[in-house]
């Protein structure tokens, strides 16, 4: 079929509001009917199949992540996931180093996360409930990426609103001018405290993984450090935050099968990818076609902008057997929820034991947690999904 004929079948069909309270429904209808759709509301073409997405995620001389337009870099200004071949690799290989199970991220890990989560879990236990976004999962992810950072100078509360900013331009899909107000403060709030670090480790060089970005043999300038760390509070907090939401309500709804993970922490490994395979936090990565190219069966010129949808491709029925069920003992395959290629995320091993740390704590701290009927979780989300609120009781 051509080009002009999906956009005109599916002009109106698809809209933000329902990808953003469930995508699944459609992206099922999608990958069995039209894997390659055009959403006009979205000015772009949602990829959903696996292969395919794996096809575009891992060839940028077919689709690249130089998108013109770029919400990347829009809100966060150029950075390593707005660039292609040497400019991509040189910032990452520099940038990523302190994320490594090597880094300052270690040290983090092995010595303060779980101090900080058990801190956290007395502020509430004696209550018997919480609302554990608020109380714990945003907490736990705002301040392990301060931590690694060298910005625990910063009000947790100041971080937390300065990445819900930035995440909300980056959603921003359908250009909302208030939106773009509120990542505008975000953006500028963040270019704020991030000068100001960079000013003071050339003064005191600390243990950070600024102080890091800044010696001079890393040759990163101090826009490319600021860009890079607007796109580490975008995803280094809202990521891991809902991650760990979504492992408690996946431990709460599959109670029979997860009785193990009580007495084995090595489990929750096998059970956080599961999680993240089903309940992927990040919606999309985009790409352009730099040539005119086939995918999903349509021949697509130069130029067509693709969001490669990475939760689609983590339920595709073709690739995972019973891609709806939550299995934590299935054979792992490789999901997509950090990407693949140049670009998988930078600090998919903090973020990953993170949730791992956060939940299995919890769990082990609290026994007999349980989810409050009287008060469902809300979980929405189309680019970033996750619970909005959850209520457990005890």
């Amino acid at each position: 079929m051509t080009t002009e004929a999906i956009r005109a079948e599916y002009a109106e069909d698809i809209s933000l509001a329902e990808l953003e309270a469930d995508p699944y429904p459609i992206f099922r209808r999608l990958q069995q009917e039209k894997p390659l759709a055009w959403v006009e509301k979205l000015g772009m073409w949602l990829v959903t199949r696996y292969p395919d997405v794996m096809h575009v995620v891992t060839n940028p001389e077919l689709f690249t992540a130089e998108t013109e337009p770029s919400f990347l870099a829009d809100v966060l200004g150029v950075n390593m996931l707005t660039l292609e071949g040497e400019e991509a690799r040189r910032i990452k290989s520099a940038m990523q180093p302190p994320f490594t199970a090597r880094g300052c991220a270690k040290d983090y890990i092995d010595n303060e996360l779980e101090d900080i989560a058990h801190a956290l879990i007395d502020e509430f236990i004696s209550d018997g409930e919480v609302e554990l976004m608020t109380r714990y999962a945003e907490p736990v992810s705002t301040v392990s990426l301060q931590r690694c950072l060298g910005l625990d100078n910063i009000p947790r509360q100041r971080m937390w609103e300065l990445c819900e900013g930035v995440c909300a331009g980056l959603a921003n899909f359908e250009g909302d001018p208030a939106l773009d107000a509120v990542y505008q403060k975000a953006r500028d709030g963040i270019e704020e405290i991030v000068r100001e670090k960079i000013a003071a480790v050339r003064e005191q060089p600390d243990s950070s993984a600024i102080a890091y970005y800044v010696a001079p043999e890393r040759g990163l300038t101090d826009e490319e450090i600021t860009n890079n760390v607007r796109l580490m509070i975008s995803g280094g907090i809202n990521e891991p935050r809902d991650g760990i939401g979504m492992a408690i309500y996946a431990f709460q709804q599959h109670h029979q099968r997860s009785e193990d993970a009580r007495l084995d922490r090595s489990f929750w490994l096998r059970f956080t990818n599961e999680v993240l395979r089903l309940y992927a936090p990040v919606g999309t990565a985009a790409r352009m076609t730099t040539t005119p190219t086939r995918l999903a069966g349509v021949e697509l010129p130069a130029g067509e902008f693709i969001a490669a949808c990475l939760s689609a491709a983590n339920r595709d029925a073709g690739f995972w057997e019973q891609p709806d069920e939550f299995l934590p003992g299935r054979k792992q395959k490789d999901h997509v929820a950090f990407s693949q290629g140049q670009h998988r995320c930078l600090g998919l091993w903090l973020g990953l034991h993170e949730i791992i740390v956060g939940a299995s704590l919890l769990v082990e701290r609290i026994p007999n947690l349980q989810l409050d009927t009287t008060r469902p979780p809300t979980i929405s989300g189309f680019e970033f999904r996750g619970p909005k609120t959850l209520h457990l009781r005890w």
